[in-house]
């Protein structure tokens, strides 16, 4: 690879080396394309083994490339993306390593947004056109090799203020301008070609050029020098929803702080914000020796970045960075502590999410019921009490008035905006919480290790057979209840009374749902009479629920209250589902993070 400009950004980025997708590629005839071809798009080598600039020879696709006819074809897979970005204006070229040889006459496809200049195969021109979000690149025009480097030129518009998706600029709470470029899943074609397929891993290399006032931050291993800020992915990849990301701010400043865990921890937070300095060390240290402890060492690297920036969600994962919202203490507390908690969860999201990726974007579901769940049984088994109640207590109120099941089903499908708002605390509660009461938690936990053990893109089906491995149960009727379904969820409403059973005073508890189905679980209740208060339990069974259940009660005295679910550990309707009431549910603010 010599004189290859990304070889240099190897160098400048102090790695042995860079042995991965771009050194097969190498050696296999792809590298750089042909002999004296650019080895980055837009630029050569000048004698000296420095880039050197070169005229734009390529075709524009802002419209029908002459000689391409668009047509249908499978998006090609990625195995690598390379971005030069510039923050002050957008200006960018990227390269997309891809594992194809099409016939001639055939073509490669990528999703694109944006028109796009310059396009080469390998450093050769080519023609290409751009209909819909669907770049196709032209089918004879060069001499196609395994692997092929496609790189090209374009300018990733600013969007609005107020965005969570593309590229903005936005002043932070004391008047700084905070620059951030992020995708999220499906959406990386907004940035320029890409494969938007939440299930595609790839490695990344990002150039970020800049003013030298700038703090810049980018995925992976990272470096900065003077107005060029270089990282890289490679040695574990990352999904292009959470790894294609630069953010900056001249602004930031940086504390360091070594954990017990073998991590280091790098804060970015402008002064006064107060969001990172109030985060309590001692605790943070603590989950990070835990969590590591259950799922190893921090994928992308020992160094983590943490910054504090304006923007709509809580946090962000990316790879060996996290942005936590600048006003996060300015939030109703959900939470116990809203900063420690999103920290943690985002955290978690660097295995579940990040080196674990969606197999399908209706499967977003469990990568944020995982995130949240380890959340909890961290707060429920280390933390001072009432810390996880509380968590449970917003997942209840969340999963209660959620529109749609965890996975819907729906045809068409829904938005996945709103799958997306519509999983956080459902999912948590019933692809996890809810079976740590018919399987252990242990073998939750279990199961949940076990299915982020390895890289790759995963499902909630590759969830559910974690689970039944693990606990030797099948939990077929348990998800055809609880996970999939159309529309508005069905949950029962549990009706509770006392009666004389045939071995003395029972609570009966009888699932009531509009449709008369029946979920399989354990619903706890607290029985409250003039002479105390019992805690009693009872199981709809995992493979034929009955309507009603028979719990035997010890306590005596005259009954003053029936408490259903008192620890919120169940998804169940808190009146009647023919009540009018149900539509008039608030489900109150839903915290996308």
């Amino acid at each position: 690879m010599g004189r290859c400009a990304a070889m240099l950004l190897c160098v400048g980025l102090g790695l042995a080396g860079c042995t991965s997708f771009w050194d097969s590629a190498s050696s296999r005839g792809g590298a750089c394309g042909a002999e004296g071809s650019p080895c980055v798009p837009g630029t050569g080598t000048d004698e000296d083994g420095g880039i050197a600039e070169e005229d734009d020879g390529g075709t524009s696709t802002s419209g029908t490339g002459a000689g391409v006819i668009c047509q249908e074809a499978a998006t090609t897979s990625v195995q690598r993306y390379e971005l030069v970005f510039d923050v002050a204006d957008g200006a960018a070229t990227s390269c997309l390593w891809v594992d194809a040889a099409p016939e001639d006459g055939e073509g490669v496809s990528f999703d694109s947004a944006l028109p796009v200049h310059g396009l080469t195969w390998n450093g050769e021109p080519v023609e290409a056109c751009i209909e819909g979000d669907v770049l196709s690149v032209g089918g004879n025009a060069v001499q196609y090799r395994e692997p092929a480097r496609v790189c090209s030129s374009f300018t990733v518009p600013e969007h609005p203020e107020g965005s969570n998706v593309g590229f903005t600029r936005n002043k932070d709470k004391q008047g700084n301008w905070f620059t951030y470029l992020r995708g999220w899943v499906e959406q990386c074609h907004l940035l320029g070609p890409c494969n938007r397929h939440p299930s595609q891993l790839v490695e990344l290399q990002l150039h970020v050029t800049h003013d030298p006032e700038d703090v810049v931050l980018c995925s992976g291993a990272r470096t900065t020098d003077g107005s060029s800020t270089f990282c890289v992915v490679d040695d574990v990849r990352a999904p292009m929803y959470s790894g294609l990301f630069v953010a900056a701010n001249p602004a930031w400043q940086r504390t360091s702080h070594a954990l017990t865990s073998g991590s280091e921890v790098h804060f970015y937070e402008v002064p006064g914000t107060g969001v990172l300095s109030s985060i309590d060390l001692v605790r943070l240290d603590g989950f990070m020796s835990w969590i590591t402890g259950l799922l190893g060492a921090l994928p992308y690297g020992e160094e983590l970045r943490v910054a504090t920036a304006p923007m709509g969600w809580l946090g962000y994962e990316h790879p060996a960075n996290i942005m936590l919202n600048e006003r996060l203490r300015d939030f109703p507390p959900e939470y116990a502590d809203m900063t420690m908690h999103t920290l943690m969860h985002e955290i978690v999201h660097q295995w579940a999410g990040n080196r674990t990726t969606l197999r399908d974007a209706r499967d977003f579901a469990w990568k944020e019921a995982i995130a949240d769940y380890l959340v909890y049984v961290y707060e429920d088994a280390h933390m001072p009490p009432g810390v996880a109640g509380a968590t449970l207590r917003y997942w209840d109120r969340l999963a209660t008035s959620t529109p749609l099941y965890p996975v819907p089903q729906d045809e068409p499908p829904v938005s996945l905006e709103l799958a997306a708002a519509a999983a956080y605390g459902t999912g948590s509660m019933t692809l996890l919480l809810q079976l740590e009461d018919l399987l252990g938690r242990e073998v939750v936990v279990d199961a949940v290790q076990r299915f982020l053990e390895e890289p790759g893109a995963r499902g909630v089906a590759d969830l559910k057979a974690s689970l039944e491995s693990t606990s030797g149960t099948h939990l077929d009727r348990y998800f055809e209840a609880w996970v999939h379904g159309v529309g508005s969820p069905d949950w029962p409403y549990m009706r509770a009374e006392i009666i004389e059973g045939a071995v003395g005073r029972a609570l009966r508890i009888e699932q009531v749902t509009r449709s008369g189905k029946r979920y399989p679980c354990r619903v706890e209740a607290a029985v409250e009479t003039d002479e105390g208060t019992e805690m009693v339990g009872g199981v709809f069974a995992l493979d034929a629920p009955e309507g009603s259940i028979e719990i035997p009660l010890h306590v005596e005295g005259n009954v003053a209250a029936i408490k259903i679910d008192p620890r919120r550990r169940l998804v169940n309707l808190p009146f009647p589902p023919d009540e009018a009431s149900l539509q008039s549910q608030d489900r109150g603010p839903v915290f996308l993070f």
